[in-house]
């Protein structure tokens, strides 16, 4: 976040050009992340005190942030609870479940270029309930035959 750094791609509570500034009419978001050596903004972040609800948070990136210069991704956060949306409102998914902390610039990239959704878990490894207890269980006898009983161990 050292703005100096020619590498920096988080800007705090500006833009990093001008002309993104005017688009702003005076606004100041709290985070801009910005694709690495590139003007393109791919997220803007916007923070709150716990005692602001996500909604308030939501209203005020998408309307004064993400669509007038056309970010893709928000994220929100109030303390307790956070949220990753695209700028139509769109929840942001990582193998069917939305996300609940941020993410890299690449995974970013990726979300973004995948419509928002992205599989990580490779196709045909999946399993039932019953399959995911049963190795569970062996995982258990394993570490018990090894001496381990407590979680902490």
């Amino acid at each position: 976040m050292d703005e100096l750094d020619p590498k920096c791609n988080v800007y705090r509570e500006r833009t990093k050009m001008n002309f993104q500034d005017k688009l702003l009419q005076g606004k100041k978001p709290d985070f801009l992340i910005y694709e690495s050596g590139t003007d393109k903004i791919l997220a803007v972040i916007e923070a709150k005190r716990p005692s602001v609800s996500i909604d308030e948070a939501r209203k005020q990136a998408i309307c004064f942030y993400a669509k007038p210069l056309d970010i893709p991704a928000v994220f929100l956060f109030n303390g307790n609870s956070f949220s990753a949306i695209t700028k139509d409102e769109k929840p942001i998914k990582i193998d069917k479940i939305e996300l609940s902390d941020f993410v890299d610039e690449s995974t970013l990239k990726n979300l973004i270029n995948n419509n928002f959704e992205v599989e990580t878990i490779p196709t045909g490894c999946e399993f039932s309930r019953e399959d995911l207890l049963k190795k569970f269980k062996k995982a258990n006898d394993l570490l018990r035959k090894a001496g381990l009983r407590d979680g902490y161990e």
